[in-house]
């Protein structure tokens, strides 16, 4: 009598559907990054987002950076524009105190 072999029961490991973690810039890649002309069209985009003035105080005389809420993508130009904000020079020195 032939003996019937069971079959083993093959699953496949779920994808997860978090993004993988990126690779962290250099300091000096990053600044470089800074100057890209995609970067510069991404920033201004955001600056007449927040109507050219601080979200934080409502300053519009102060330098006006964009700050990166988290840091979740490789070029700041492919971040997400809900995690980026226009902050002065000043919140934005408080942020990263923070």
């Amino acid at each position: 009598m032939a003996r019937k072999l069971k079959k083993k029961r093959v699953t496949k490991k779920k994808v997860s559907a978090k993004r993988k973690p990126y690779t962290r810039l250099t300091k000096a890649q990053y600044a470089k990054a800074l100057q890209d002309p995609r970067w510069q069209k991404k920033r201004l985009k955001i600056f007449e987002r927040d109507k050219w003035k601080c979200r934080s105080c409502g300053d519009k005389k102060t330098t006006l950076h964009v700050h990166h809420i988290k840091y979740t993508r490789k070029y700041p130009w492919s971040e997400l524009n809900k995690n980026l904000r226009t902050v002065c020079s000043n919140c934005h020195r408080k942020e990263h105190k923070k």
